[in-house]
């Protein structure tokens, strides 16, 4: 089995590559996608490949892209619509959660739209446009919400995405946007939507993440064994609807949690998997949820480094927790 190293950006490009030449169904638009090679170089080679039939630049008309891409997926296409960065799905909200989200269950099964909106969010080197708005979008029943924490991830998610029957919003985070690189299969392979993934195995403590945070509680972990502390690792991989039975499981089994994530506090995914959690473990430490701020992520450096967990963040919280008798 070949494979290569690959950046996430890189690892998402590969997989819409190897579908179109799949699937002629596929198709993408959005602005900046053509001769440029999108956003971040989010579509690098793809206008080459394919030409403008399948590679469809658009004016910035965000909530027209959107509603176009709705109509191309209910007439026998599968769209991949490009919006710039997850600061912008505001203003597709109504395309999102009134129309593609409630099609199926207004049409009794009869309508679906199969489509992925892809976007990048989050922070990064690039400072713009650093917001996290997932949680928005995940009280939403009909929209599924993905946010890959690796390469490898990231290629087989976006499979699973563009072969969906359903709305899949993929939230591509800007932080792990260029790096680190890792191996990633050569083949087309799909990640099942909604199923966590288990990249670390412990005993001690559970600790949930998805996206930027998934590499961050893998550095803390291994700072943690260093102190003679096991930690499990759950990567949501989907954060809606995230995979309840893993999440349980784990915190069965270690009756400690921990949950990171870079969006903000107050009605967060972190509050949702405690509470999941909570209603049915009985754990013997108060769970811990590190977030974002209650504000907006700041564009000055000194603010901003303020504004996520890090990994101190991560060991202080686990060694405290532990040290509770």
């Amino acid at each position: 089995m070949s494979s290569k190293r690959l950046t996430l950006r890189e690892a998402v490009v590969e997989a819409i590559d190897l579908e179109m030449a799949l699937d002629p169904t596929v198709v993408m638009l959005g602005q900046d996608i053509g001769a440029f090679g999108g956003p971040l170089q989010s579509t690098e080679g793809l206008w080459e490949r394919y030409g403008d039939s399948r590679i469809i630049e658009t004016p910035v008309a965000e909530q027209g892209v959107v509603a176009l891409g709705i109509g191309m997926s209910l007439n026998g296409l599968r769209p991949i619509i490009d919006l710039m960065f997850a600061d912008f799905l505001p203003l597709v909200a109504n395309e999102l959660l009134q129309l593609s989200a409630n099609l199926n269950y207004m049409s009794n099964g009869k309508a679906r739209a199969p489509f992925v909106l892809r976007t990048r969010g989050g922070d990064g080197p690039y400072r713009a446009h650093p917001q996290n708005m997932e949680a928005l979008l995940s009280n939403v029943p009909g929209l599924c919400v993905v946010t890959p924490g690796s390469p490898a991830a990231a290629k087989g998610l976006m499979v699973a995405a563009m072969r969906s029957d359903n709305p899949v919003v993929y939230i591509e985070p800007i932080f792990l946007y260029q790096g680190p690189k890792e191996e990633v299969r050569s083949e087309q392979y799909a990640i099942e939507l909604g199923k966590a993934a288990i990249p670390r195995v412990g005993t001690d403590v559970t600790l949930v993440c998805y996206g930027r945070t998934v590499r961050l509680m893998q550095l803390a972990a291994a700072k943690l064994e260093e102190q003679g502390i096991d930690c499990e690792i759950v990567d949501l991989q989907t954060v809606t609807p995230f995979d309840r039975a893993a999440v349980i499981k784990s915190a069965e089994k270690t009756r400690r949690l921990v949950v990171a994530h870079d969006a903000w506090m107050n009605c967060g995914i972190g509050a949702e998997i405690v509470a999941t959690v909570v209603s049915e473990v009985d754990l013997i430490a108060r769970p811990v949820r590190l977030t974002g701020p209650d504000v907006p992520t700041a564009y000055a450096t000194a603010l901003r480094d303020n504004s996520r967990p890090t990994v101190d963040n991560v060991v202080n919280a686990v060694t405290k927790m532990l040290a509770r008798k």
